[in-house]
């Protein structure tokens, strides 16, 4: 009869330990998309500068001592998004454009003549009318894609291809500075600046590129929903579960205050845009705060208040030099949704850092769940 009560026991608290694992257990899809920290990188679009013109730019190392030079910090490069995205769980990307609206600004890169070499890039793209994509003008200014056109139908197509991805977070940089703007003398090419135009003809491509399928981005008013502000919204409703982002891509404008104001004006809380901007606490545009040091304890505070957070594990030059792992490490742990990197990938002729999640996972839960819950799949196929 012992024997026969201690099993009865047994088996109640079995099936009473089974329920308490089930409650715990939920599924990612379930949680709202602020609830879940991903991988982009910076300056995605980047390929590897021209080799004359960074072994100039070398010649200022001895004047940088212990700190890194600005050769130094070019020297990262990105693969193109395609092989981010599936190889590495890249997703988000940083994106800069460059403002051209009779085309053929860019397409004479002067740094060229420092190799002696013929100067221009031969994508005839750069010749077009459009926002072109590169880093420094006339310096750095190699990309896989020349043009913002042709990085968005990049991304467009690897999208379609995987609906169920989670979201793609994209920073959009407006640049206005280069070296023509400063040196007025070779025939360097100042930089346009990005006037309410030059702002409205993002949206203008964005929609082109997307044209019948713009469902598939996340826009701010798909976020503010019958809230008076977008502020409102994520403070009080709070973000789309990942159910219904999965497959979707998210414009992120990473430019100046002065940038924010343009875009919204005649569009308040961002109606009618296709991209969010990062922000000021408090605004009725707020949602995307960007804090680049990840040791900020202003962080987890936004995090907990609502709003999605762009935070740096490291920055070209620092980190990856001597394999330093406290940057990613706090970034990791402040709770900053958006994570960015320029070493998803070891350079291994610097050290063996990277930064990736566990087991290879395109996402992980930050803070917002207790880390007693269970969170199913992360299926994206």
């Amino acid at each position: 009869m012992r024997v026969l009560f201690r099993s009865v026991v047994c088996f109640a608290l079995v099936l009473m330990a089974q329920s308490i694992v089930l409650a715990q257990q939920i599924h990612v899809d379930s949680l709202p998309i602020n609830h879940i920290q991903t991988i982009g990188s910076h300056n995605s679009y980047r390929k590897p500068m021209d080799k004359r013109i960074l072994g100039a730019i070398r010649l200022l190392d001895l004047f940088y001592g212990k700190n890194p030079s600005p050769a130094q910090q070019l020297e990262y490069v990105h693969l193109p998004f395609d092989q981010q995205f599936e190889t590495y769980g890249i997703r988000g990307l940083e994106i800069d454009i460059h403002y051209d609206p009779e085309g053929g600004r860019y397409f004479r890169t002067k740094g060229n003549i420092i190799g002696a070499k013929k100067s221009g890039p031969n994508e005839q793209e750069m010749q077009q009318p459009g926002l072109k994509v590169f880093h420094i003008s006339d310096v750095d200014f190699n990309s896989h894609y020349p043009t913002f056109k042709k990085a968005l139908m990049a991304v467009k197509s690897w999208s379609d291809a995987h609906p169920r991805h989670l979201p793609i977070y994209i920073l959009v940089e407006p640049k206005e500075d280069g070296v023509g703007n400063h040196v007025k003398a070779f025939g360097f090419v100042p930089v346009l600046p990005f006037d309410s135009a030059a702002l409205e003809s993002i949206d203008h491509e964005i929609r082109e590129v997307f044209a019948g399928d713009l469902q598939h981005i996340l826009t701010p008013d798909d976020v503010r929903g019958k809230h008076a502000t977008l502020n409102e919204a994520i403070l009080t409703q709070g973000w789309p579960l990942l159910a219904e982002a999965r497959g979707k891509v998210v414009f992120i404008m990473n430019g100046s205050l002065r940038h924010t104001e343009l875009y919204a004006q005649n569009h308040p809380s961002f109606r009618g845009r296709m991209m969010f901007s990062f922000s000021e606490v408090g605004r009725e545009d707020a949602a995307f705060i960007k804090i680049d040091d990840a040791f900020s304890l202003d962080i987890a505070a936004m995090v907990q208040q609502g709003y999605m957070v762009r935070t740096r594990t490291d920055s070209p030059g620092y980190e990856a030099p001597i394999n330093d792992h406290r940057t990613k490490n706090a970034a990791f742990l402040s709770g900053a949704q958006l994570l960015s990197t320029d070493y998803y990938l070891a350079d291994k002729q610097l050290s063996p850092y990277r930064v990736g999640f566990e087991n290879n996972q395109v996402g992980r839960l930050n803070f917002m769940q207790p880390a007693s819950v269970h969170v199913g799949d992360w299926l994206e196929k």
